[in-house]
């Protein structure tokens, strides 16, 4: 009966001793995709890889991934699972002084300097014993779907890890099969920040060529200066021409006589030669009455040698003016062409900068608008595999720990030490050599058995 009760209530208090956790678990879909992923723009159309690798099945792959170091250390330092804990109940404080008591030994060795005493490494090994617990993570039979198996002390962690890890594999497991319109979209990306920049380098040019020509007022300045140049030019063949005529004119014109072209090119012209005219006729009337001795007639021919004189010298100076203002005219026409040269230049410029403003901005537009539909591709696209999470992990309020399992362990606890206690009084039965009974004195000694003293209790008192 003492080895049944020490066995009962020792497996009673090795289940009190185990720290109660509750069990949590994400369940992931993973699967192939078609051949053909979906058209959204018939120039981003890939067909999916069909390679060897698509025979393996990709859940196998995910749950080793799930196993892997790098994902334990995620889930260690995103919940503080290397910290020791702050608070300790009485479960944790007979476990501590049982295992103090255990290690006893070891302790007094580290402290007679037998034994180095290792520094601990609380991350590592949370690490190692959270890896060891993901032996829990199973492929459903028969089917595409992955049991994320956590166990925690408290139900919230146990949930929030499980669901945390569930996320990291899907983002890990993205990351790993990132398209070729990925790479695009990253690609296009960097191509439109570059394309920003030279649009904002050529409307800067631009705006500083404007600035310093004074290109807002181009037009109005090429306007009056053509229409300044056509009036100039004008001129300038009126005047060429009167002066090819009156040149003409003097050429096949005896000194002293003047054409009606000359006269009416100048009015002081007019009146000399008119003069000259009237003289000429009075000088002819005076001849017939006088001699060309005579003072009067002298007098008149002086007067009109002088009207000649001055006549000459005014279609001289008339010319002389003519030919001065057509070179004046030249001249300012010629000013006014390099001017018109330089604003024809400037317009070239003008022309070549908003050319290179039209031609990054349409590139910008159209890495722009590839850069949305690559956005949306890069969303939509069909990878190797697509995974989902269809169901997160969850424990109701008020509910009880997974492990250990109180009725299952006491009844283990029965059944246990009602076999150790039959098996102990069996051996115990077995290997008793003391003799019992009357016949087996007899037997054994191979004597008469003169009598027996009975065995009497008193009320009260146990038998030694």
């Amino acid at each position: 009966m003492g080895i049944f009760l020490v066995v009962f209530f020792g497996i009673i208090f090795g289940t009190y001793l185990v720290t109660p956790i509750y069990e949590a678990t994400a369940r992931i879909l993973i699967h192939m995709n078609p051949q053909q992923q979906l058209i959204l723009f018939n120039d981003l159309v890939t067909p999916a890889p069909t390679n060897i690798s698509l025979r393996i099945n990709p859940a196998n792959n995910l749950i080793e991934i799930s196993r892997s170091k790098s994902i334990a250390e995620k889930i260690v330092k995103t919940f503080g699972l290397d910290r020791p804990k702050e608070t300790q109940g009485a479960r944790e404080s007979i476990k501590n002084f049982l295992s103090s008591v255990l290690l006893s030994p070891i302790t007094l060795m580290q402290k007679l300097g037998l034994l180095r005493k290792k520094k601990p490494d609380y991350l590592s090994e949370a690490v190692e014993k959270f890896m060891e617990d993901m032996e829990d993570i199973q492929l459903q039979e028969d089917t595409e779907i992955i049991n994320l198996v956590i166990w925690a002390e408290d139900p919230k962690l146990a949930s929030d890890i499980a669901n945390t890890m569930a996320e990291l594999l899907v983002e890990k497991l993205k990351e790993m099969t990132q398209t070729e319109a990925g790479t695009a979209y990253e690609f296009t990306k960097q191509q439109l920040k570059i394309a920003n920049q030279s649009l904002q380098e050529a409307e800067e040019a631009l705006m500083s060529f404007k600035n310093k020509e004074r290109i807002a007022f181009l037009d109005e300045e090429k306007e009056i200066k053509l229409n300044r140049l056509n009036e100039l030019e004008a001129e300038y063949h009126v005047v060429s021409v009167d002066l090819r005529e009156i040149q003409q004119e003097l050429l096949y014109q005896e000194e002293g006589s003047v054409s009606d072209i000359v006269i009416k090119k100048n009015p002081i012209i007019y009146d000399l030669a008119t003069r000259v005219n009237e003289l000429e006729s009075e000088l002819a009337s005076v001849r017939q009455k006088f001699t060309e001795e005579h003072p009067v007639f002298i007098s008149l021919k002086a007067e009109i040698s002088e009207n000649k004189d001055k006549l000459n010298k005014e279609i001289k100076s008339t010319v002389n003016a003519l030919n001065a203002r057509k070179n004046a005219l030249k001249d300012e026409i010629s000013v006014l062409k390099r001017e018109l040269v330089q604003i024809a230049e400037k317009e070239i410029e003008l022309t070549r900068l908003m050319r290179n403003i039209e031609t990054n901005e349409e590139r910008f537009m159209t890495l722009k608008n590839k850069l949305l539909e690559l956005e949306v591709q890069k969303v939509t696209n069909m990878s190797e595999f697509d995974i989902q999470i269809i169901d997160a992990a969850h424990i109701p309020e008020g509910a009880s720990p997974d492990k250990p399992i109180w009725p299952l362990n006491i009844a283990v606890g029965l059944f246990a030490s009602i076999i150790i206690g039959l098996g102990f009084a069996f051996f115990a039965e077995y290997w008793n050599d003391s003799l019992k009974t009357n016949k087996e004195i007899e037997e054994h000694l191979e004597l008469p058995v003169l009598g027996s003293i009975p065995d009497i209790r008193k009320k009260g008192t146990v038998k030694g």
